[in-house]
Formats: C-alpha cells, sequence, structure tokens
C-alpha cells in the first residue's frame, strides 16, 4: 500500500512538473515574440519622453497648446454669453428710458434719475422717509438721549426693518444701472438711511474703494433722494466729474474738501436717483438751510467675490428668502 502511495504520489508531482513546464515554455515563446515588438515600442516612448521635455522648436510646448485651445474655447463661450447678456442689459436701458444716464455714468462717472424714470412717487417717498425716521427714532432710544440737532443720524442695515426698503431695493431703474456698472454679478453689501441736519462740516471727498483705472468696477452705489436736494445751501451729495478716471482717491487733505476740488453738488427733487462708481470722489457740502432735512437712502453694491460690508449672508433667515414671504 505504501508502495502504491508513493507510486501514485510521484506520479502527481511529475504531472505538476509537466504543467510547469508547458507554461514556462508558453511563457518563454510570448516572451521572444513580443521582443520582437517591444524594441521598437521602447524607443518610441523614449522619444515621446524625451520631446516632452524638450522645448519645441517654436516656444510652444503640447501643454500651452491644449491650455490655449481650452481658453480660445472658453472665450468663445464667455464672448457668445456676454454678447447674450449685453444685448439684454441695451435692451433694458432702452425700455426704461436710461440710455443717458448710462452714459453719463460712463463718461462722468455719476448720474441724476429724475423720479419721472425711477417711479418713486411722492406716497413712496413719504411712505420710506416713515420708515427710516421710525427706524431712526428706535434705534436713538436703544442707545438713549436725542440725536444732536447739528448732526448727520446713519441707520445702518435697514433694508429688513421695512418692507418699502426691500421694494426700493428691487427699483428697475436702479438695478438696470447697477448691473450696467458691475454686470450680473452684483450683491448688496450695505443698506443705510441718512438724516442729515443743519451742521457746518462738510463730509469730506472719498473714493468708496478701490480706485485703480479698470474696465470694470468692483462696487458702485445707488441713492434715493427722499428729500429735494438743495444743492450746497442744502448740504447735497457733491462729485467730482470723471475723477473715477483719475485711478487714485483725494491723496491729499486739501483735496478732500468739496469747495477746494469744484464738487458740483447735486440739485435734484425727492425721488430722484443717483448712482456713482465706487472710484468716482464723492463727498457732501455742509447743510447751511435752518429748515428741513436731507434725507436719503442708500444701496452699496459689490461683485460677489467681495467681502460686503454688512453680513446679509449670515443674517438672513431661510423664512426670509422664501417666496411665501413675498
Amino acid at each position: 500500500m505504501a508502495g502504491a502511495s508513493l507510486r501514485s504520489g510521484t506520479g502527481t508531482s511529475a504531472t505538476r512538473l509537466q504543467r510547469v513546464a508547458a507554461h514556462v515554455v508558453a511563457a518563454a515563446a510570448a516572451a521572444a515574440a513580443a521582443s520582437k515588438l517591444l524594441p521598437p515600442r521602447v524607443e518610441q516612448l523614449r522619444h515621446e519622453v524625451q520631446a516632452a521635455r524638450q522645448p519645441p522648436p517654436h516656444h510652444t510646448s503640447r501643454l500651452e497648446e491644449l491650455l490655449a485651445a481650452r481658453l480660445a474655447l472658453s472665450r468663445l463661450q464667455d464672448a457668445e454669453q456676454h454678447a447674450a447678456a449685453v444685448t439684454q442689459e441695451a435692451a433694458s436701458i432702452r425700455e426704461l428710458q436710461l440710455e443717458r444716464f448710462a452714459v453719463e455714468l460712463d463718461t462722468r462717472g455719476w448720474t441724476v434719475v429724475p423720479p419721472t424714470i425711477t417711479g418713486l412717487t411722492p406716497q413712496r417717498v413719504e411712505a420710506l422717509r416713515r420708515a427710516i425716521y421710525r427706524v431712526a427714532e428706535e434705534r436713538q432710544q436703544q442707545v438713549g438721549g436725542d440725536p444732536a440737532p447739528e448732526s448727520m443720524q446713519r441707520c445702518y442695515m435697514v433694508l429688513f426693518e421695512d418692507r418699502v426698503f426691500e421694494e426700493a431695493l428691487m427699483n428697475p431703474a436702479m438695478r438696470c444701472l447697477i448691473s450696467f456698472l458691475l454686470g450680473d454679478d452684483a450683491v448688496l453689501s450695505s443698506s443705510i438711511a441718512t438724516i442729515k441736519r443743519q451742521g457746518h462740516a462738510p463730509f469730506v471727498m472719498h473714493a468708496d474703494g478701490p480706485t485703480e483705472d479698470r474696465s470694470q468696477p468692483l462696487g458702485a452705489t445707488a441713492m434715493f433722494c427722499l428729500s429735494d436736494f438743495q444743492g450746497e445751501v442744502g448740504g447735497a451729495t457733491a462729485f467730482v466729474p470723471f475723477s473715477h478716471r483719475i485711478g487714485a482717491g483725494p491723496w491729499r487733505d486739501e483735496l478732500t474738501d468739496p469747495a477746494a476740488v469744484g464738487a458740483e453738488a447735486v440739485n435734484a427733487p425727492a425721488g430722484s436717483l443717483l448712482v456713482w462708481s465706487e472710484a468716482t470722489w464723492h463727498g457732501a457740502f455742509p447743510r447751511l438751510e435752518p429748515e428741513g432735512e436731507r434725507v436719503d437712502l442708500l444701496f452699496y453694491h459689490v461683485l460677489s467675490s467681495m467681502l460686503t460690508e454688512e453680513t446679509y449672508r449670515e443674517t438672513v433667515r431661510i423664512d426670509e428668502m422664501t417666496l411665501d414671504n413675498y
């Protein structure tokens, strides 16, 4: 039995050896066949690697060519999208009769849109004024005391204090001109209501943001006049025409005085809309008129890549974003 078992095992081992030998022979044959093709392929790969490492004769590598092609395609796609956006923008400007004001923004750096174009009726102006005075009183009570008789009271982040502010933000003329300056990529940075009383100090000339010369500003401001803006005597906002093309803000103290730089004070009826580029020099003359107050509502916009002055993203509740809230 033992001998039979040994013979059986020996036979099995022989069979296995035969199979291994067969595999070795087959592998050798395959290697021999592949060896005839391998050197040319290795040489081809070597040339490709060397070519990739060497600068091409016309100073443009294959990678650069690919990137250039992708960039060209991207620009073509962007150009088509931009052309469509410009076409829509032009249609909106014409529909809202804003041609002259868009040209003034481009050439002078600021413009004044009358109530006949903004659609801000005396009733809407009065509703906004009531809301601003209410918010100003509530916030003054929070800090205690009465505002100084010669002062400028400013209320920040008023957008959600009253529905009339939200409606003002969506004014078609304002939205169109802000889009004209910044494109569709504009977001609200701040909403500020101002009550300016009699005072003898000017609001210094300044620019709202970076002022380097560029084809597209990073920010733009729109301000609704909620009282008659009466020029220098009334302490109106003032601008230096064409200053958005200077490429710098007021760089000396004497340049911050509206009178010293020859700033033009705004004369406009209540319901008008002021719009200006971030780079435009602006400020305000002191209000010498003893009666009444200058009231305005301001919306400052920036590109979405910019950090906003007020934290709307962090403070707006989900229910305030839903259509059910409107």
